[in-house]
């Protein structure tokens, strides 16, 4: 089954009319919503599979389009002036003026067939590989360049592109897919400023279609340039340095965090991903994820100034001093075409919006500092997972807990002990403290039974949230010391729990 034609013929036409008229934020909102669409569809186009293009359907396009009459024209001139071009010097002698200007238009005439051949050549070659290249863009692209590629991933589905191509002596030129149609004189000599996509500002070579476009490279096998016979995965690398400087070091019982020698590591592999140039970099930091989070994610707040919440808010709100702006009978509508859009801009839009305004976040003129960040990012990600594990040790040297799968290391009793003693009650009334994955504290319960009472709370098993320790003591203990001092009954160095004196802490 194919895409859906009317989604197509929907995006085909999107493109925000006039789209700063109302400042920057509605130019942003109009691209995230624009983008979204388009996304949306190249998206559904892709899972078809590459398509096969040949020239001949490309130039059937060509002369069929929009613009067909205007080309057709062109080579119509063209082989007039190279037909009178080769009279002359079958006429006149070699020695003349006359004829050295008509080889030489000979020869420019064979030129410009050949650069608006090779071009044609070039864009079916572009559009063999188009779906591909959307599939592995980076989120680093800007919104210009990833609604170009949109539009050649689209184009075979809707052929805009092919129906907006002009022939010229400087090779095919592209004019604004939108603007097919609309201008009855020649566009080449027409400034584009109304009614198009706003990936295309005016008109543009065909050689710079793919121009920004960004590759995720953070799980490409890569070549270095001064060594071809190596190779570089980035992800892979950086995930083995995370891991070995948290978990692993953590687990065989590495006593510190070893910042210095992991930096040395990460500065190594840092020298060679920056000769594979600036895209490298920029992959890591729009495309590596640790978690669910890029960095570029992860600093989001800092480099917009705004949480996701306070963004998503300054859109709305910013949406919503415009509607008056679209009430009846004023000068703007809320159509694109034949598509009716929403003022108030969707949470998808909003991150559409959100990722394009970070894309350009980082260029040639800030590299140091993006590289200063990522690097610290890895760093500081290795050091939260080397604190979030536990030691592994023997069991032989832990106590079997009632928790199936959670042992009580013999290092950590007295520490546990001072932390839920009276005097560690004084210092941190929550007293919270760790047994394998499992959290304790004493708090105040949220809901069921015990709601707004003192209780000893755990989050075991499957469960995310602290609730109230079950009365595994027996009838009537639920959430107190003595449920407590059950699961923690293998060493009487916690017998203190049951003491009448600990009622303070929860009673018995």
């Amino acid at each position: 089954m194919g895409a859906d034609q009317n989604l197509i013929r929907a995006a085909s036409q999107m493109g925000p009319k006039e789209y700063d008229y109302s400042g920057i934020l509605y130019a942003i909102q109009a691209m995230g919503k624009y983008a979204n669409a388009k996304n949306a569809v190249a998206d559904e186009l892709v899972t078809y599979g590459d398509q096969n293009f040949t020239t001949k359907e490309f130039n059937e396009q060509f002369f069929t389009g929009a613009y067909g009459d205007q080309n057709m024209e062109f080579l119509t001139n063209k082989k007039d002036e190279y037909y009178k071009a080769v009279q002359v010097t079958r006429r006149a002698p070699s020695y003349t003026k006359r004829y050295k200007d008509a080889v030489k238009t000979i020869n420019n005439i064979k030129l410009i067939f050949e650069k608006n051949k090779a071009d044609a050549e070039k864009f079916v070659q572009v559009q063999q590989s188009a779906n591909t290249a959307w599939l592995n863009r980076s989120a680093g692209m800007t919104f210009d360049a990833e609604d170009r590629l949109a539009d050649i991933v689209t184009n075979p589905y809707t052929g805009k592109i092919n129906a907006s191509l002009m022939m010229s002596d400087n090779g095919l030129q592209i004019v604004a897919p939108s603007m097919m149609g609309t201008l009855n004189e020649d566009p080449l000599n027409q400034p584009v400023t109304t009614g198009q996509s706003p990936a295309y500002d005016n008109v543009m070579s065909l050689a710079d279609i793919m121009a920004g476009y960004k590759e995720n490279l953070v799980y490409k096998k890569l070549k270095l340039p001064n060594d071809q016979t190596q190779t570089l995965v980035i992800g892979d690398e950086l995930n083995k340095l995370i891991q070995k400087y948290g978990k692993d070091a953590k687990q065989s019982g590495q006593p510190v965090f070893e910042q210095a020698q992991m930096e040395q590591e990460l500065s190594a592999l840092f020298d060679k991903v920056k000769k594979l140039g600036p895209d490298a970099l920029r992959s890591i930091a729009y495309d590596y994820k640790i978690g669910d989070q890029t960095f570029v994610q992860y600093a989001s707040k800092e480099i917009l100034g705004k949480t996701d919440k306070e963004w998503v808010d300054m859109n709305q709100q910013y949406m919503n001093r415009l509607k008056p702006l679209f009430a009846e009978p004023a000068p703007l509508s809320t159509k694109i075409g034949d598509t009716e859009f929403s003022v108030t801009p969707t949470r998808d839009e909003i991150d559409q919006m959100k990722k394009h305004v970070l894309a350009s976040a980082f260029s040639t003129n800030n590299y140091g500092d993006l590289q200063t960040g990522v690097y610290d990012h890895i760093i500081n990600s290795a050091k939260n997972q080397y604190i979030a594990y536990e030691p592994k040790v023997s069991t032989t040297d832990n106590f079997a807990t009632p928790m199936a799968g959670v042992y009580l290391p013999t290092s950590k009793i007295p520490t546990i002990v001072k932390t839920i003693s009276e005097e560690g009650y004084k210092e941190n009334p929550n007293m919270n403290f760790s047994v394998g994955n499992v959290s304790f504290e004493y708090s105040e319960v949220q809901e069921g039974d015990l709601k707004g009472k003192m209780a000893w709370q755990y989050n075991y098993g499957d469960i995310y949230e602290m609730t109230p320790i079950p009365a595994t003591a027996g009838p009537g203990t639920e959430g107190t010391s003595k449920s407590l001092h059950y699961l923690l009954d293998k060493n009487s160095a916690f017998d203190f729990l049951l003491n009448k004196n600990y009622k303070f802490k929860g009673g018995k």
